[in-house]
């Protein structure tokens, strides 16, 4: 396999974990599992940032590179707009606090915008993403 196939294989791979994750977060959020939803929904946005820049040969180990590869590389550059740099940073902030403050809750009409505004997010940069069917 080249490695032009391969990142084509990542870049799908790392879509279908995005959609995947979103579905989790709504089945979390029916189950009243809101800091879990939470962490779905901070990993569906990161799984689409990393598709899109997977496609472009650019890919990070660390979530903060991730963080700043999308404000300097989409948001930035005009690809996709600052609301969704500002969703993004609020679903990472959302997850730490979720996953590293145990008696942080989130209110359910929170949690309901929040995935609400994960699958506009998740719209909005699929198109970046040019090798999906």
């Amino acid at each position: 396999m080249t490695d032009e196939e391969k990142r084509a294989v990542a870049v799908q791979r790392f879509w279908e974990l995005a959609e995947e994750s979103l579905a989790s977060a709504r089945r979390e959020f029916e189950h009243e599992s809101f800091v879990f939803a939470f962490n779905r929904i901070y990993y569906a946005a990161f799984y689409a940032v990393n598709a899109a820049l997977m496609q472009d040969g650019r890919h990070f180990t660390k979530h903060a590179a991730v963080r700043s590869s999308l404000h300097k590389d989409l948001i930035h550059e005009g690809k996709l707009p600052i609301a969704q740099g500002a969703f993004f940073d609020r679903a990472f902030e959302n997850r730490q606090q979720g996953d590293y403050w145990p008696f942080f809750t989130f209110s359910p009409d929170d949690v309901k915008l929040e995935i609400e505004q994960c699958a506009v997010f998740l719209e909005v940069i699929r198109p970046l993403i040019r090798s999906l069917p």
